[in-house]
């Protein structure tokens, strides 16, 4: 592939120095900076395993899909406070936190946010940041660090003793009968990670649900409790999943130790055996399950879970798999439960009678105008549908009640107004089908990118002024308000939703057409090409996405059948019978408001950034979509780049952006000057020629070459020829 492109004179290509060609650590101390340096210095240091690099107080790093010698103990003293000076040491995730301890040593609150694609590392960052502020505030004795942590739970090498590689845990304590609050925190990982992470097509460990986890830290820089808050766990993956994925870790975790002597009595089968599992991925490459699951049991240990709960907490599980294993037959247009088994089964692990489940499921209930109550079969795929329904609410309800009495046992006495927290989020997300999980994911990151914008730069300005700087130009910056306030603001699209799904005989179709009637003239929006399709687009600041709109009326309802909340109340399960209480008093605390039903699932997702004095960014990176080792795409990497705006930063008078330390990164594009890489080869001659050759091993394919020159030539001139 070729093209040729007319530039009217070659030399106003702004010139390659030196440094841009080093990598260096902080990308402002580049005297020139476009998007060609920053691409170029993190590959740069990337080849040479140096993960991260600074963009002034901001954080990028890279995964790097295997083992790093960097985050063994050794190396995190050397970043506790007092140890070195932070301008001698190298860019470490661990700088990071030592910036924010000697924020909070001021009697600020900090905070570290975190966005990226998936599989570019954000759970593992949390992990690695929050570990650090551990040690950082505690103390040393309490925890057992390996020399080096992996990404993810390593499978056992062929020719060693997988036994031993799967009992020696990675969040072991000292003493396991008084595990410090630091030791808690840590111990959280393995059970939020086994309960909301799961294999996706581009990461073996991606978390399926966002996280603002919040240290309460007292005056004499000491923990005093930590809590976490859960947003929109993906509970569809509970029933389903894409070709080439899993369901959640633990139920593969669970099926795994079914040999177990404690857990016989479950009596768990083989993956094949249950229809939920069947066409998923049954073995994530690099994760040992087993290993997973004795560090879950640890965990629940260190956290003080009675092995009683435990086992509770399994049954669940446990019968949302037998769920799926309720089979129908069909005659004349009324399902029918096929036999007892399948039904005693689930009321075995969860506690309910079978006459109870099988009403639930099998009978509809209604009210007619005079208040009579008529009983009527439901059709099969309504059947069908009360099944997978009641199987994502008990797991998404599980995972919130973890998620609660891990915040008992972390709280503590007394009251501190100062907080460290990690904000972990899914990063923006657009795939050939998106739905309200994509849209209400992708409205987190817009809200993040304006906080990023608004915080930043006037960050530096108030810097400038304090030290007697005069910038001399009016800093400008791509501003996405317009797109929050159109989906999130008042009379925008998740408000005309809301209304919607409260009026008698609305569907998604009627939803549509009131957005395109109301914002079809806001540029932001992309309007079907097809008369009467369920979709629309927007125009996010990361890229265009098209949402089918098609069951979004039904998610945002989160509404149960009367049925389903009785049964739920009557389980001999107490786990059970206690969610059911807690959704039973959400329903009537609704039904008492304003409007007779609440969509709970858009207000507990509509996120309200905590402010604190120094919030630290860390911009993750996937070098590339199969988890390859030392194959850094430029394609991707730019993509991302774009998406995230890490070069975007305020331009001057000459297209160059203003930063203290010299220029930071700006979206000009001004060029691409002699870089090769893995997606090609650039050479300039003549009448600037930019040929592109695409490796033999490269995975690339031509619509992402056509993207890469596109990038690289806009703001330099006309594509001409192919």
């Amino acid at each position: 592939m070729q093209a040729t492109i007319q530039a009217s004179a070659l030399g106003e290509l702004p010139k390659v120095h030196d440094a841009q060609l080093a990598g260096v650590g902080n990308i402002c101390e580049l005297v020139v900076v476009d998007n060609a340096a920053v691409l170029h210095s993190v590959r740069t240091r990337y080849k040479r395993s140096d993960i991260y690099t600074f963009v002034s107080r901001m954080l990028i790093a890279v995964n790097p899909f295997k083992e790093l010698p960097i985050y063994s103990k050794d190396n995190l003293l050397r970043y506790l406070p007092g140890a070195n000076d932070i301008m001698d040491l190298p860019p470490h995730v661990y700088g990071l936190g030592l910036h924010a301890v000697k924020g909070q040593k001021r009697g600020k609150s900090q905070v570290v946010l975190i966005s990226g694609e998936s599989g570019a590392g954000k759970t593992e960052s949390a992990k690695l940041v929050m570990s650090y502020i551990s040690e950082a505030l505690g103390s040393s004795r309490h925890m057992q660090r390996r020399e080096s942590r992996p990404r993810y739970s390593i499978a056992p090498e062929p020719g060693t003793d997988g036994l031993a590689k799967r009992r020696q845990s990675r969040y072991s304590v000292v003493d396991p009968k008084m595990p410090s609050i630091q030791d808690k925190i840590i111990q959280t990982n393995p059970i939020l990670e086994a309960f909301g992470n799961a294999m996706t097509v581009r990461n073996n460990n991606s978390s399926r649900f966002g996280k603002w986890t919040q240290m309460m830290i007292s005056p004499n820089m000491s923990i005093q409790g930590c809590s976490v808050t859960d947003y929109l766990l993906e509970v569809t993956r509970v029933c389903s999943r894409g070709e080439k994925e899993r369901n959640y870790h633990i139920f593969f975790q669970l099926l795994q130790a079914r040999g177990e002597e404690e857990l016989k009595c479950l009596d768990i089968q083989p993956p094949e055996a249950y229809s939920y599992l069947r066409g998923s991925q049954f073995v994530a490459p690099g994760i040992d399950d087993a290993r997973c699951f004795t560090e879950v049991k640890e965990a629940f240990l260190a956290l003080e879970f009675a092995w009683e709960v435990q086992m509770e907490i399994f049954k669940v599980v446990m019968g949302v798999l037998a769920l799926g294993n309720i089979e129908f037959t069909e005659a004349a247009e009324e399902a029918e439960i096929k036999g007892h088994d399948a039904l005693l089964k689930v009321g075995g692990f969860l506690g309910f009678s079978e006459e109870a489940l099988r009403s639930m499921i099998e009978v509809q209930k209604l009210k007619m105008p005079g208040g009579e109550v008529v009983h009527r079969k439901r059709p099969l795929d309504q059947a069908k549908a009360v099944r997978d329904a009641f199987a994502r609410l008990l797991y998404g309800r599980t995972f919130k009640w973890l998620i609660e009495k891990i915040n008992a046992k972390l709280a503590q006495a007394g009251t501190t107004p100062v907080f460290f927290g990690v904000l972990d989020i899914a990063g923006f997300e657009s795939f050939e089908h998106n739905s309200l999980e994509q849209l209400f994911i992708n409205l987190s990151n817009e809200l993040l990118q304006k906080h990023f914008n608004e915080f930043f730069f006037r960050m530096e300005l108030e810097e400038y002024e304090a030290e007697g700087v005069s910038v001399g130009v009016e800093v400008q910056y791509q501003d996405n308000s317009d797109i929050v306030e159109m989906i999130n603001g008042k009379g925008g699209i998740l408000s005309m939703l809301d209304d919607e799904v409260l009026i008698p005989k609305a569907t998604d179709q009627t939803f549509v057409s009131k957005v395109i009637r109301t914002h079809g003239n806001n540029p932001r929006i992309v309007k079907s090409k097809m008369g009467g399709a369920v979709k629309f687009g927007i125009k996010h600041f990361a890229g265009e996405v098209t949402y089918d709109v098609s069951g979004f009326l039904e998610k945002n309802m989160a509404k149960l059948p009367d049925e389903a909340l009785e049964l739920l109340k009557s389980s001999s399960c107490s786990l059970i019978e206690e969610i059911g209480v807690r959704v039973a008093t959400e329903a009537q605390e609704a039904e008492s408001g304003n409007r007779a039903r609440k969509a709970e699932v858009l207000e507990r997702y509509r996120l309200l950034l905590p402010r604190a004095e120094w919030p630290k960014f860390i911009g993750r990176r996937q070098v590339n979509d199969e988890e390859k080792l030392k194959i850094m795409i430029d394609v991707l990497c730019l993509q991302q780049a774009l998406r995230q705006r890490l070069t975007e930063m305020g331009l001057d008078e000459n297209g160059l952006a203003l930063g203290k330390l010299g220029k930071v990164p700006v979206m000009c594009c001004m060029g691409f000057n002699g870089i090769q890489g893995r997606a090609g080869v650039l050479r300039f001659d003549g009448a600037l020629e930019i040929h592109l050759r695409r490796d033999a091993d490269s995975a690339l394919g031509s619509r992402d070459l056509d993207f890469l020159l596109s990038a690289m030539v806009q703001g330099i001139g006309i594509l001409r020829g192919t």
